[in-house]
């Protein structure tokens, strides 16, 4: 009996070793290193990287550089496509990176300055664009390249790590499940709710944003990929303070706005009201040219050509009232109310034309599809806040009342002509939907100071 253990001892230990070998063999990983610089090839900090499979983009890798402008990631022998963002830089994109079996240096990724942001801008001594903290990754708005002309969502979807798409949809470092705040109250809307929210908000009105990664225990934040603070700017001058502002610029389409902010703050006595009106037109060309081939049909064969012209007119008001007093030095009591209203327009017209490989054609479609949605977002907050000891630990209460209303009217118009037959099958379909969210919160948390 012992003999015979003895004898298979051999093929046990190669049993072994292969069976733990052959995973590691078929999941090798590369070590693939790069740099972002910018154009005076001085290292990008902060910069996002985007890497994912050239066939599924979603699985994708982000990560952001050092201080030296060094990015590393391991991945797993393919072809990959990449994207590199940083803001006031224009993206560079990649579709085609192979990755083999060895470490892989893809050197230095150049990024341009984005002339668009930066045209007539005025490099004085100030804050960072972007400073990073212990906890949190700050996005300074204020008397930046970012201040005038763009919304809050164009402002985020330029934020290091954060991508968002036009619905709302938000991911932090590729993890969906962000949280958005606003002045470090969150927010209840929906991520379409959110999202015109955002479009509405001129950047104008915003202070910083900041990116928090690791969520305090002060935050339920239990299986999302953190939070987006979005500070507002405050007024605390003594006296009648007032602000007028205007932006306008034209590139494809012309883009343009205003507003007024008034402040009056006597002692402990703070009343605000703020109006900001905003414009954007914005166009989109589509063209596909696809050819279909019989591998033994040759007169099958067909080419498609596709060409598509989108406007996207959008139009938003976004206004606040609020009143404050100071009880005194460590009671507060607080009302605003705030009001977003804006119209979105999608008006797309486009074509379809099928032909045989010798040109002839086989058939057309037409397409003329108008969309317009409106929404009106209105919210209330009451607020207490009481500083507790000599650290001044705070307890804060909140109550907080929200009115969303969205409707949205669509026109489509089909015409499908096939030359063997007689032309118009014209199809005027039209439908509309409307949805009402009236949340109500109550909100009581207890904190002590960020150090």
């Amino acid at each position: 009996m012992t003999v015979g253990v003895k004898q298979h001892i051999p093929f046990l230990t190669v049993y072994i070793v292969v069976f733990f070998a052959v995973p590691f063999l078929s999941f090798a990983q590369t070590r693939v290193r790069g740099v972002v610089v910018d154009d005076t090839r001085q290292p990008v900090h902060l910069a996002t990287v985007e890497i994912f499979p050239s066939d599924n983009p979603s699985a994708k890798k982000v990560i952001t550089t050092d201080e030296r402008g060094q990015f590393e990631v391991v991945l797993q022998p393919a072809m990959y496509g990449l994207r590199v963002t940083f803001l006031g830089y224009q993206a560079l994109e990649h579709s085609s990176v192979k990755i083999s079996n060895e470490a892989t240096d893809l050197g230095e990724f150049h990024l341009q300055l984005d002339e668009q942001l930066l045209e007539e801008a005025v490099v004085s001594h100030q804050r960072k664009l972007v400073e990073q903290r212990s906890d949190r990754l700050v996005v300074n708005v204020e008397n930046s390249v970012l201040s005038d002309g763009l919304t809050a969502l164009e402002i985020l979807q330029r934020a290091p790590g954060v991508r968002v798409d036009e619905d709302g949809n938000m991911t932090m470092r590729g993890k969906a499940g962000v949280r958005v705040m606003i002045n470090g109250k969150l927010s209840y809307l929906s991520e379409k709710e959110l999202a015109l929210l955002l479009k509405g908000t001129p950047s104008s009105s915003i202070k910083s944003i900041e990116l928090i990664t690791n969520p305090s225990a002060r935050y339920d934040a239990a299986g999302n990929a953190g939070l987006i603070n979005i500070v507002m700017k405050t007024e605390n001058r003594q006296g009648i303070n007032g602000t007028v502002h205007s932006f306008a610029a034209r590139g494809r389409k012309e883009r343009y706005g205003g507003g007024l902010h008034l402040n009056v703050r006597q002692n402990r006595f703070n009343v605000l009201s703020n109006y900001d009106y905003g414009y954007r037109g914005e166009e989109e060309y589509r063209s596909f040219i696809r050819q279909f081939n019989h591998p033994t049909r040759p007169d099958s064969s067909r080419v498609s050509n596709q060409q598509s012209e989108t406007n996207e007119p959008l139009s938003t008001h976004n206004a606040k009232f609020g009143v404050d007093y100071e009880m005194n030095e460590r009671f507060s009591l607080g009302a605003l109310w705030t009001g977003n209203f804006g119209t979105y327009k999608n008006l797309s017209e486009g074509y379809n034309n099928i032909s045989f490989l010798d040109g002839r054609l086989a058939s057309n479609a037409l397409t003329d599809n108008a969309q317009e949605s409106r929404w009106n977002t209105q919210g209330v907050n009451v607020n207490l806040l009481k500083k507790i000891g000599s650290r001044n630990h705070e307890l804060s209460a909140d109550f907080d009342y929200t009115y969303a209303d969205y409707s949205a009217n669509q026109y489509l118009l089909s015409d499908f002509q096939q030359t063997d037959f007689q032309p118009g099958i014209p199809v005027h379909p039209a439908w509309a939907d409307s949805f009402h969210n009236v949340p109500v919160c109550w909100q009581i948390g207890l904190c002590a100071p960020h150090k």
